[in-house]
C-alpha cells in the first residue's frame, strides 16, 4: 500500500491512547555565559561534538537573541515575556534579594503541566529564593534537582556569596562530583522514572561554563596548545558539558524517549569577557547589548518538523522560543506573551515574524537598550556616572561586529528606531533597575540555602 507525504508523516508519529497524535516531549539544555566562538560550528577550538550532532539532525538558529543576563533570559524563556515588563529585565537577582518570578505570570511549566506534561528542572534556577512560591517546585516544576542562586562553586556546591546551595525539591542534597556530572545524573535518573508514553518537559540547565573556572585535569591537558590559562580550562568546562549532554540524549534514546522529543541546545547570555570565553567576531559580552552580550550559540533538533541540515537566519528572541514550546505542547497561546510562535516558519509555510526585538541590561558602567528591526539594530547607552545617553546605528547583515556606526549617516533611520524603543518601553510600563552589587548592611548568608532554612535562619533579610 502507498501513503501520501502527509499520511505517511502522520502513520511516524506515536499516537495517544485516545488515537490523537502524541504531544513531543520538550528538552531545553541551557548553557550558562557560553559564547558565541565556543562552539565548535563556530570555532575550531572548542570541542562540541554534541552541538554539532544537533545542528546535523535539525537546525541551527544563526541569529538567536538572549537578554545579557542570567535572570532576565530564564525569566523569557520560562514566560513568553519580555522581562523588562515586570520588573525583571536589567539585573541578576543577587543572594540579598527577596524578589522573585512575580506569581501572577505562568511558567512553560505550569502551562505544559496543564498539557499532562510531567515537569523537571534540573540544574541553576536565578529565579528568585526568597519565599517558597519563588521555588521552581512552585513555579510549575514536579521536580528540581540543583541551586536556587547565581553562581555556585562547581564542586563544593556552595554560593559564591556563601551558604550551601545543592537540594532536591527542597532538601539539602550531600553530592560529590562537578555541578556539570551531577546534573546529567540526575536528568537521567529522572527521565528513566518516566513511562515512554509519558510526555515530559525538563529543563537542564548547567551552571558551565560560567566562573568559577574548574574542569578535569584530564580534560584540560587537552587544551595545552592554548597559551591562555583560563581559556584552557573554559573550554575543557565547554566539552565536559556537551558530553553531559550527549549522556543525556544516550539514556533517552536508549529508554525510547529521544526521537519522539523536541529539543534545544542553546546559551543564556553571551560569554562575560575576561573569564576565558569567546564571543568571536561579535562587539561586547555579557551584560551588554551590543551582539556579544545577546546573540548566543543555539540549535533545535524536531525530527516531525525540521529537517536534517536544516539552517534558520531570521532572528528570534527566547520569548519566541517559549511561544513555539508552548504551542507544541498543546497549550493555548499567553495573550500577555510577547514572544510569537514560529512553527509556520520552520517548516516553510510563513516568512519569519517582523516585529522589533528589544533587549535591556543594566551593566556597571552603564544602561543599556537594544532594539533590532532586521537589518537594522539601534544601541542605546546611558552612562551612569554623568547620565549621558548615546543612540548607536548598526546594519547587521553587512557589518555583524558592529564596526561602523552609522548613527551620523542615516539620522532619520537613527531617530525613528530611538521612538521606536521609547514607545515600546512606555507601552511596557519599563522602570530600569539596576543591581546593588553589595550587600545590605548586617546581611550574612544562610548556613544553607533551602526554603525551609531561610524561613528558620531569617537570613535572607539580615
Amino acid at each position: 500500500m502507498l501513503l501520501g507525504v502527509s499520511a505517511l508523516a502522520l502513520a511516524l508519529v506515536p499516537q495517544s491512547n485516545q488515537g490523537e497524535a502524541r504531544p513531543p516531549n520538550i528538552i531545553i539544555f541551557l548553557a550558562d555565559d557560553l559564547g558565541w566562538a565556543d562552539v565548535s560550528v563556530h570555532n575550531p577550538q572548542a570541542k562540541t561534538p554534541t552541538f554539532e550532532r544537533f545542528t546535523r539532525e535539525g537546525a541551527e538558529l544563526t541569529q538567536c537573541y538572549a537578554f545579557p543576563l542570567c535572570t532576565p533570559s530564564r525569566a523569557a524563556l520560562l514566560t513568553g515575556r519580555s522581562p523588562a515588563g515586570f520588573g525583571m529585565g536589567f539585573r541578576p537577582i543577587r543572594p540579598w534579594d527577596p524578589s522573585g518570578l512575580p506569581a501572577g505570570i505562568p511558567t512553560l511549566a505550569d502551562r505544559l503541566q496543564g498539557q499532562g506534561y510531567k515537569t523537571s528542572l534540573v540544574g541553576k534556577w536565578h529565579l528568585g529564593h526568597g519565599t517558597p512560591m519563588a521555588h521552581p517546585n512552585a513555579r510549575g516544576f514536579d521536580h528540581f534537582m540543583g541551586f536556587l542562586t547565581g553562581s555556585i562553586d562547581h564542586i563544593t556546591h556552595y554560593s559564591r556569596d556563601g551558604g550551601y546551595d545543592w537540594q532536591r525539591n527542597g532538601n539539602s542534597l550531600t553530592q560529590s562530583g562537578h555541578s556539570s556530572s551531577l546534573i546529567a545524573q540526575e536528568a537521567v535518573a529522572w527521565i528513566n522514572t518516566l513511562s515512554p508514553e509519558q510526555p515530559f518537559f525538563l529543563v537542564v540547565s548547567f551552571h558551565a561554563p560560567h566562573r568559577p573556572l574548574q574542569a578535569s585535569t584530564e580534560t584540560i591537558q587537552g587544551y595545552k596548545n592554548i597559551n591562555d590559562p583560563q581559556r584552557q580550562t573554559f573550554l575543557a568546562m565547554v566539552e565536559e558539558l556537551d558530553t553531559a549532554v550527549g549522556k543525556i540524549i544516550d539514556a533517552a534514546d536508549k529508554a525510547e524517549k529521544w526521537d519522539p522529543s523536541l529539543a534545544l541546545y542553546l546559551s543564556d547570555n553571551g560569554a562575560a569577557r575576561g573569564w576565558g570565553g569567546d564571543n568571536g567576531i561579535l562587539r561586547g559580552g555579557k551584560a551588554s547589548t551590543f551582539e556579544g552580550g545577546i546573540r548566543v550559540p543555539a540549535a533545535i533538533r524536531w525530527p516531525e518538523a525540521i529537517p536534517p541540515g536544516s539552517r534558520f537566519s531570521a532572528p528570534v528572541s527566547l520569548m519566541d522560543i517559549s511561544a513555539t514550546l508552548l504551542a507544541a505542547g498543546g497549550a493555548k497561546p499567553d495573550p500577555e506573551a510577547d514572544g510569537k510562535d514560529l512553527r509556520a516558519h520552520w517548516e516553510g509555510r510563513e516568512p519569519p515574524p517582523k516585529d522589533p526585538l528589544v533587549f535591556t541590561a543594566c551593566s556597571p558602567g552603564s544602561l543599556n537598550y537594544a532594539l533590532i528591526q532586521w537589518p537594522w539594530k539601534l544601541v542605546r547607552r546611558s552612562l551612569h556616572k554623568d547620565g549621558k545617553t548615546r543612540n548607536l546605528l548598526f546594519h547587521l547583515e553587512r557589518d555583524p561586529g558592529e564596526e561602523r556606526n552609522e548613527a551620523e549617516a542615516r539620522p532619520d533611520l537613527s531617530q525613528s528606531l530611538s521612538s521606536a524603543l521609547d514607545a515600546w518601553l512606555k507601552a511596557k510600563r519599563v522602570t530600569p533597575l539596576c543591581a546593588d552589587d553589595k550587600p545590605p548592611v548586617g546581611w550574612r548568608p544562610p548556613s544553607d540555602w533551602t526554603v525551609q532554612n531561610l524561613a528558620k535562619e531569617n537570613s535572607l533579610f539580615k
